[in-house]
């Protein structure tokens, strides 16, 4: 990423901060000037180039770089943005 196009190589660009992805500009398409928002279920660790789905055992608000561990008691399938207690 980097927030103002035009450089001559990596080495000018940053990683994408956590919660966003950067994807690639040269399958993109396009320069990436900002990162692109991570969604509600997915995970966006510092430098990611594309959204990965949040882990069992966890859930993932919009924009989270780490997923939050699951409260002892309740339940979190993979791809979860909250979590439930079992009975739900």
């Amino acid at each position: 990423m980097r927030a103002q196009t035009g450089g001559a190589s990596i080495s000018q660009c940053e990683l994408c901060p956590p919660g966003t992805f950067c994807p690639d500009p040269r399958t993109a398409g396009q320069p990436n000037t900002a990162g692109i928002p991570c969604r509600a279920s997915f995970q966006c660790p510092t430098g990611s180039v594309m959204e990965v789905i949040c882990r069992a055992g966890s859930y993932c608000t919009t924009q989270t770089g780490e997923p939050t561990p699951c409260p002892a008691g309740y339940f979190c399938p993979e791809g979860s943005h909250t979590y439930s207690s079992p009975q739900q």
